[in-house]
């Protein structure tokens, strides 16, 4: 499994979740492709500043657990 950067991620959110890059990032591909479909929407964009504020709330050891097995 790749080892993902939790800095990286949370910076894709915030520079490309209008298209949801960062899903591709963390290895959910089918919610990146759905971001790409809906991007024309805010939806992606709205999803993207969730997961950042929940990234910063649960800290970086959380997302480790979570996406660096």
């Amino acid at each position: 499994m790749k080892n993902r950067n939790y800095w990286a991620a949370i910076l894709l959110a915030a520079f490309g979740g209008w298209f949801g890059l960062q899903e591709f990032y963390i290895g959910n591909v089918t919610r990146g492709v759905l971001g790409i479909i809906f991007s024309w929407t805010c939806i992606p964009a709205i999803v993207a500043f969730v997961q950042i504020l929940c990234w910063l709330y649960n800290g970086e050891d959380e997302f480790n657990r979570k996406y660096n097995i």
